[in-house]
């Protein structure tokens, strides 16, 4: 009884781990997009003349980025490397130029950034099934190895 029990818990957190993970990269395309929607935000609101500080700290929660001693800095839970290096870069050249530099700015990296978001879409499609099936699979190896 006891062994049966155990052996259940093993596979149920096997297969947890797998479902976080997937979960994971779920999140990671919903960060993305959140930070696609502030782009465009800030897009809109640089054209009233607002101060690039005032406009982060009011729209910036969503997307994890905050605006403090004058440096922009974000939440980089659930990024990939290159997810970090790309709004590292957009958050350096803020306020660096006109108007319609900045507009422009936004747009171009507003493009990259939905191409980040497709790309991780279609990972959290192909792989999240994958490793709630890999977390079972694995529990269950564990158990028959034990037993």
């Amino acid at each position: 009884m006891l062994k049966g029990i155990g052996i259940a818990a093993l596979i149920l957190s096997c297969w947890g781990m797998g479902m976080y993970f997937g979960w994971r990269l779920k999140e990671r395309r919903s960060r993305l997009s959140a930070i696609r929607l502030f782009i465009g935000e800030l897009s809109g609101r640089i054209r009233t003349g607002s101060e690039i500080g005032d406009i982060i700290s009011e729209i910036g929660d969503r997307a994890g980025i905050t605006y403090e001693s004058l440096t922009p800095s974000f939440e980089a839970d659930y990024l990939l490397k290159n997810d970090k290096k790309l709004l590292s870069e957009f958050l350096e050249g803020l306020g660096l130029g006109d108007t319609e530099s900045q507009c422009e700015r936004c747009r171009v990296y507003s493009d990259l950034f939905l191409r980040q978001e497709t790309s991780a879409a279609e990972q959290a499609k192909e792989k999240s099934g994958l490793y709630g099936k890999l977390g079972i699979f694995s529990g269950l190896f564990i158990a028959v190895m034990l037993v």
